[in-house]
């Protein structure tokens, strides 16, 4: 921060310090993250609320329609960044967009934990996602 202050005073181009922490915060507030339960640091969302909002947009885009039953498609991948990052990527998909369910634009975020990929590790920090999912209708 002090590093930052310095160049901002020297450099008239760059944002202060304060614009910055505005700038962040103003973005943190898009989204509704919140840490992953148990011992391993993470990030989630509310499927609940993902899951309504693409919902409505697929009902806004005449895809999804109010008495069409939708399938989702949970997944998991464990990414290594480094030698000693691995992190696990937690997305669902929307099966009934078909060709835009088969690339990265048809993937959802749910949660990013920093972990091994073992199954004690991610059941301890995706309990409260699957506590959702099972009350789901």
């Amino acid at each position: 921060n002090e590093a930052w202050h310095e160049l901002a005073m020297k450099c008239k181009d760059m944002p202060t310090k304060y614009k910055i922490c505005k700038h962040l915060d103003k973005l943190n507030a898009n989204w509704n993250l919140k840490s992953t339960p148990g011992e391993a640091e993470g990030i989630q969302i509310s499927f609940r609320e993902s899951l309504e909002e693409q919902i409505r947009r697929l009902q806004k885009n005449g895809v999804l329609h109010k008495v069409t039953t939708g399938k989702v498609k949970i997944s998991g991948d464990g990414t290594n960044i480094g030698k000693r990052l691995q992190l696990e990527n937690v997305t669902y998909t929307i099966l009934t967009e078909k060709d835009v369910a088969m690339n990265e634009k048809g993937k959802c975020f749910l949660a990013m934990i920093k972990t091994t990929e073992n199954y004690d590790n991610l059941k301890k920090s995706l309990a409260d996602l699957n506590n959702k999912m099972s009350n789901l209708k």
